[in-house]
């Protein structure tokens, strides 16, 4: 359990050099997220979904 909790201390210190080299808080990634995040969204909601079968012919939809 320790080795475990040492390895997320270790991940979070070098998380933490990656954004002073980007000049960015944590704050300020956490926001770039979630607006990449609600994009990606828009851009999914936004594509239209191809029919996967063509209607037959001649037969009604209803």
């Amino acid at each position: 359990m320790d080795a475990n909790l040492a390895d997320k201390q270790k991940a979070m210190e070098e998380f933490k050099e990656k954004l002073k080299a980007m000049n960015l808080t944590p704050e300020q990634a956490a926001q770039i997220l979630e607006s990449m995040n609600a994009a990606e969204l828009r851009y999914i909601q936004q594509n239209k979904k191809k029919a996967t079968e063509r209607p037959k012919r001649g037969i009604p939809d209803w």
